[in-house]
């Protein structure tokens, strides 16, 4: 079996030695296409062929993609966030040539979960049991200014990030106790004031599509999941702070995540954010794919990525033991090659 990875995180690097050992203990052979255009990207170390993409952008590696599939005769295509709607569109041609996809959904939802907006306008209309914090889309810098008016109303501070963004990009936190000396020789940090926000976003040629929200400053939750056939098969809890990652279970878990699969449809992985307010839990937003993180529930024996690709290649079906507690410290750290 062969396996691509086109432009993927540096963590894949740890979930493709975790399949690689998975399937080897199963006795199937296996083999990784890995690409990026980054030629110093660490997944790279974990490839049997290593090749460097022509652009940072999927629409403009199109025939770079369906020569791989050829030249490697790939088997299954997993795709990176940056490329999941590309290859979507694509999907007829890529199965034709022998390439099935490990996609989440379809993608009218792919584009729903793309859009922070249109994803809490997703829960929303679909009454799944979880709040929403305040939020506005804005167009404009007077927008923006009415925005942050309108989400702090109650005491919060106001934060925004592009509508369309992956991971942190683009995150700000509205606080006008920043002092400006602060910004200029203080520590590097998502917050300035309105002022600030203003002077920089009126030079902004064209204005970007902002979602203002109320911040949320309790610990953020990481719901990694694997589902199939409306049904949540198993997920690994990441309850995370600044310095700490935690694995435990709550009861409105899994509650919610069957909820959403049964009402959006998706399968195989995806992870759902949360972070507390007030001791109150809020979405922050659902990602169709893998995270970043997961790697942990594959190094703790779950290796969810694993069972989605014997689902999605040999309708096999994997046992997860139960999920135990379990603590972690992060540090900075660095690996000798």
């Amino acid at each position: 079996m062969v396996i691509y990875f086109p432009r993927t995180f540096s963590t894949s690097y740890n979930m493709i030695n975790s399949v690689r050992k998975y399937f080897s203990q199963k006795g199937v052979d296996i083999k990784f296409v890995v690409s990026h255009p980054d030629k110093n990207s660490l997944t790279f170390m974990a490839a049997d062929n290593a090749l460097i993409e022509p652009s940072y952008e999927a629409n403009n590696n199109f025939d770079f993609y369906i020569d791989i599939c050829k030249k490697y005769q790939v088997d299954l295509i997993i795709p990176g966030e940056s490329s999941l709607v590309f290859f979507k569109k694509n999907e007829s041609v890529f199965q034709n040539i022998g390439a099935k996809l490990l996609i989440s959904c379809s993608l009218d939802l792919l584009n729903i979960l793309r859009s922070k907006t249109l994803t809490y306008e997703f829960f929303e209309k679909n009454n799944i049991n979880l709040l929403i914090p305040k939020y506005k889309l804005v167009k404009s810098l007077d927008d923006f200014v009415k925005a942050c008016k309108y989400v702090s109303v109650n005491g919060s501070l106001p934060c925004f990030k592009p509508d369309v963004s992956q991971g942190a990009s683009g995150f700000r936190i509205v606080d006008n106790n920043i002092k400006s000396q602060h910004l200029i020789s203080g520590f590097p940090n998502h917050k300035g004031t309105i002022d600030y926000y203003i002077d920089q976003l009126s030079k902004i040629e064209k204005f970007p599509n902002l979602i203002v929200t109320e911040y949320l400053e309790q610990e953020e939750v990481t719901l990694d999941t694997l589902s199939y056939n409306n049904q949540c098969l198993f997920y690994f809890p990441r309850i995370k702070d600044l310095y700490n990652r935690t694995v435990t279970d709550r009861s409105l878990f899994n509650p919610l995540l069957s909820e959403f699969i049964s009402k959006s449809g998706i399968k195989y992985l995806f992870n759902l954010q949360i972070r507390y307010h007030n001791n109150i839990p809020y979405l922050l937003e659902v990602n169709p794919r893998y995270s970043g993180g997961s790697y942990l529930a594959e190094e703790n024996g779950y290796p969810m990525l694993s069972a989605a690709i014997d689902l999605i290649m040999f309708n096999s079906y994997s046992n997860f033991r139960a999920l135990e507690p379990m603590s972690f410290k992060i540090i900075e750290s660095y690996i000798k090659i």
